[in-house]
């Protein structure tokens, strides 16, 4: 699985719990940007909403912990 420097940005803040706008006005971009990247993550990930793309970054980040850290999410 591989993710963009952005999109790996992106997931840190869906892990915080940040909206959709708080990520744009974050990130200085607008939240169809965001929206679009979210997208992008659930579609590489297989899922299709918040809380199963929460499971399975977590799942992947407790499988690379003992890993070199520029291959972990």
């Amino acid at each position: 699985m591989s993710f963009t420097k952005r999109e790996k940005v992106v997931a840190d803040y869906l892990i915080q719990g940040f909206t959709i706008k708080k990520m744009a006005d974050t990130l200085f971009v607008s939240t169809n940007t965001i929206k679009t990247q979210v997208r992008s993550i659930y579609k590489k990930l297989g899922v299709s909403n918040r809380s199963d793309a929460l499971e399975k970054i977590k799942e992947f980040r407790f499988s690379q912990s003992g890993e070199n850290d520029s291959k972990a999410l």
